[in-house]
């Protein structure tokens, strides 16, 4: 299990990247732009950011900073899944 399971919609507020683990060295799967939707369904905050993990249509999961672990820095805006 990763992190605390909690389901969510993160839009960024910056460019992000979205990485194949929850470290600031894992490799990128796709730059994200400003207003970029990311649905997550749980978060862990380690490695200097609250990192967000994402499910990925092949059964893996991406890995999403959302916020610097430090400061509290929010890097976007946190929606309920309606």
């Amino acid at each position: 299990m990763y992190g605390t399971v909690k389901n969510g919609r993160f839009i960024t507020n910056r460019v992000l990247d979205l990485r194949w683990g929850a470290l600031p060295t894992s490799s990128v799967i796709a730059t994200l732009p400003v207003g970029t939707v990311i649905d997550y369904d749980a978060w862990s905050r380690h490695n200097g950011y609250v990192w967000l993990r994402q499910p990925r249509a092949n059964g893996q999961y991406g890995y999403l900073p959302c916020r610097n672990a430090d400061d509290n820095e929010a890097f976007g805006k946190f929606e309920p899944l309606n």
